[in-house]
């Protein structure tokens, strides 16, 4: 996980006021993901490729992902456009 990543957590649970100490969970979060990467796809990506979606289902797209998730090809464009249904590379 990375410091952005982090710092977002972090941010977000200050904000819901469950933090008493912002520096010492950033640290734990560190610590526990330092082993691992975590690859960031949103709902802008989705939007991107296709652009008529809402935000609830451009989320619905990211879960279909995710359920889907095929570890020898991973997600990139072509797999949101796929999900997505969207043609919009080939209308380009």
């Amino acid at each position: 996980m990375n410091v952005h990543q982090v710092e977002k957590i972090v941010t977000a649970l200050d904000r819901a006021g469950l933090l008493t100490d912002k520096q010492k969970a950033g640290d734990v979060l560190h610590e526990a993901f330092q082993n691992e990467i975590h690859i960031v796809w949103s709902v802008g990506d989705v939007q991107t490729v296709a652009p008529k979606l809402t935000d609830e289902e451009a989320r619905e797209i990211l879960r279909e992902v995710e359920r889907h998730h095929d570890a020898e090809i991973g997600v990139n464009w072509d797999v949101l456009r796929e999900h997505a249904g969207s043609d919009e590379e080939d209308e380009e």
